[in-house]
């Protein structure tokens, strides 16, 4: 009989383990790991991600349109001696979409009027779209056509004067600049006027005001009522982020936490980009790891490589704009409730809007981050809604003098909805109006102000000035 001889055991022995690693390699690779490191404060896994297709039909991207994006967010009627804001988004969209139907012309090139034609051309009786920011006329081509020989204008206004029937002016109030355009054949000015006068009993008189970046505001003689709004709440799940950025193939995961914690920071990520989400705050960043190519980038570039991105991502399904607090770095997509800018307050997450950033200045070709929140909007309930009377525009100036300020302070001046932070664990939002100023980029409303926070963060100079109207 042979022996067992000791080259035959180790043999034998070396062809068991093998097969033991291949079959966790294959079949269970995750399980065996996360015992290993179910001790350990940080954990990594390579991990599998696999669609599901039920909760990719449940949960649907709000597959928001570029025209969407760039949308007028007010209007202004002149009429007589007195200046009206449309209060009344129906109104707002029945204006713009004759506008979608009936494109003006572009013809002439960029005028640098005197500050006497320049008042006169803001003064006269007109109806005015009003947008949220300066945006390049090449992206507005649901409402432009460009038949003149300039290729680069920024405007935040449209202009239709009663008394140049054929004429509209594009107006960009930050440099009191303008372009003019033509109204397409059988069509005039007087056509905005009527589809306006459908909501007249809804207009209120205003008076402008001057703000601090060359651009003005309207702001309401008397106190406007606006409702709060009560919203359930839902959440984007985890895996449907993943499968956007990863699809089917493998990445890597690491727990910053413990993943009970309510600091704790999961991570995906492989040799392109970094996905961190936070469960507790529900938010996402993206981080893209190759940003190192340089190229210059035009203003509309910027704006339309940053909407591929955030649509990518967004569920939210109320309405989203260009941000004012739009920058050569950073680009702000605003939600919005019934035509209204929706804001964080302080105690908050950003969860009123989705941010692109980009390498650094003009100059290049690189997103670097997203930041994104997971939360957004499902049903409506209408019946906890409660009235809320905003101050007019006496009140609002007596009491921004009160505490140093002026309208004239501040880059935007608007009313808005606020989020609430009693969210019971992300399962409803309440949405209270309130007015809202603009400086630095940033959004502040009338409370944050009365209760000292812009002195404490020193975002005003101690020159003051008071308001003045124009």
């Amino acid at each position: 009989m042979r022996k067992f001889s000791f080259q035959t055991f180790f043999l034998t022995l070396s062809i068991v383990v093998s097969l033991l690693l291949s079959y966790i390699l294959i079949f269970d690779n995750n399980a065996l790991l996360s015992r290993f490191s179910s001790n350990q404060e940080t954990a990594q896994v390579n991990i599998q991600i696999d669609s599901n297709n039920k909760v990719s039909d449940y949960y649907q991207l709000a597959n928001v349109k570029l025209a969407e994006i760039i949308y007028p967010t007010n209007v202004i009627i002149s009429e007589g001696d007195n200046a009206y804001l449309l209060n009344d988004y129906s109104g707002l969209r029945s204006l713009a979409s004759s506008l979608s139907q009936k494109r003006i012309s572009l013809v002439e090139k960029i005028v640098v009027p005197p500050e006497e034609k320049y008042i006169e051309l803001i003064s006269q009786e007109r109806v005015e779209f009003e947008f949220s920011t300066a945006l390049p006329f090449e992206l507005v081509d649901n409402f432009i056509k460009n038949e003149s020989e300039e290729t680069e204008f920024e405007f935040n206004r449209i202009i239709f004067p009663k008394n140049e029937k054929n004429t509209a002016y594009l107006l960009n109030t930050f440099e009191q600049v303008y372009m003019k355009a033509k109204l397409p054949e059988g069509n005039t000015t007087d056509d905005y006027f009527k589809i306006a006068r459908v909501s007249k009993g809804k207009w209120i008189v205003a008076e402008r005001y001057n703000l601090s970046n060359g651009n003005h505001v309207y702001l309401p003689l008397k106190t406007m009522t606006v409702p709060s709004q009560l919203y359930t709440l839902n959440l984007v799940p985890e895996t449907n982020v993943i499968d956007s950025l990863f699809g089917n193939v493998r990445s890597w995961r690491s727990v910053s936490t413990n993943e009970d914690s309510s600091s704790g920071t999961i991570m995906y990520y492989n040799s392109n980009m970094e996905l961190q989400i936070n469960p507790f705050a529900q938010m996402l960043g993206i981080n893209y790891k190759n940003t190192n190519q340089f190229e210059a980038k035009t203003y509309r570039q910027r704006i339309e490589q940053s909407y591929s991105q955030m649509r990518q991502f967004e569920y939210w399904k109320n309405g989203i704009r260009i941000g004012t607090q739009t920058n050569g770095t950073t680009i702000v997509y605003q939600r919005y409730l019934d035509g209204y800018p929706t804001f964080s307050s302080s105690t908050v997450n950003h969860y009123a809007s989705s941010r692109v950033y980009f390498r650094g200045g003009n100059l290049t070709t690189s997103i670097t981050r997203s930041a994104l929140p997971m939360v957004y909007l499902e049903a409506h309930v209408a019946d906890q809604s409660r009235e809320y009377e905003l101050m007019s525009v006496d009140e609002l100036t007596y009491e921004l003098n009160m505490v140093g300020y002026s309208v004239s302070d501040f880059t935007n001046v608007v009313i808005g909805y606020e989020w609430q932070d009693n969210m019971s664990e992300f399962q409803k939002v309440n949405f209270v109006p309130k007015w809202f100023f603009e400086i630095n980029n940033v959004y502040y409303s009338i409370d944050q102000i009365r209760d000292g926070e812009l002195e404490a963060l020193g975002n005003i100079s101690d020159s003051r000035h008071y308001f003045t109207r124009r």
